[in-house]
C-alpha cells in the first residue's frame, strides 16, 4: 500500500550540518487509505547515538523497529535499568544491511536481471508526491 499523504518536519541543531542546508532531526508521518498511520523519527544529535525508531499503527496492531544496540544485555536493579548505547553511525548500525546490499548489487551486475516495472511505479509515485 502506498501512502496517500506524507507530512514531514525537520530541524537542525548542529551549525556544521545547517551550513550544508541539511537537518539533523526529522519526524515523518504517513497516512494510508486504509487508515493506517506510520511515523518515522530520526535524530543525529541524540546523546546516546543516532535515534531512529519506526512505528506503524493499524486496526489490527502495531509494528515497531527500535534502535539497534551493541548487545542485548540489560542490567535491572533497584536504581533502574542500564542498557547499552545504540550504535553511533550508519556503518556500525547497518553493518549486516550494507553487506547484504553489496552482495545483491554484485549479483545484479553479474546476472543482469530485467527491470521490475512495479518498482518503477512506486518510485514514480514518491517522486510525484515530493
Amino acid at each position: 500500500e502506498i501512502p496517500d499523504e506524507v507530512f514531514t518536519v525537520g530541524h537542525c541543531y548542529d551549525p556544521a550540518i545547517a551550513a550544508l542546508d541539511d537537518v539533523d532531526t526529522v519526524v515523518v508521518t504517513l497516512r494510508y487509505a486504509s487508515g493506517l498511520l506510520a511515523t518515522v523519527d530520526s535524530s543525529r544529535v541524540a546523546a546516546y547515538g543516532y535515534d531512529q525508531r519506526v512505528e506503524v499503527f493499524g486496526e489490527r496492531g502495531m509494528l515497531t523497529a527500535q534502535n539497534e544496540s551493541r548487545h542485548t544485555v540489560e542490567l535491572a536493579t533497584a536504581a533502574g535499568h542500564l542498557r547499552p548505547c545504540t550504535e553511533w553511525s550508519f556503518p556500525e548500525r547497518y553493518r549486516h544491511t550494507y553487506t547484504v546490499e553489496l552482495t545483491e548489487f554484485l549479483n545484479m551486475v553479474r546476472n543482469e536481471p530485467p527491470l521490475v516495472e512495479e518498482d518503477r511505479l512506486v518510485e514514480r509515485h514518491f517522486l510525484d508526491t515530493s
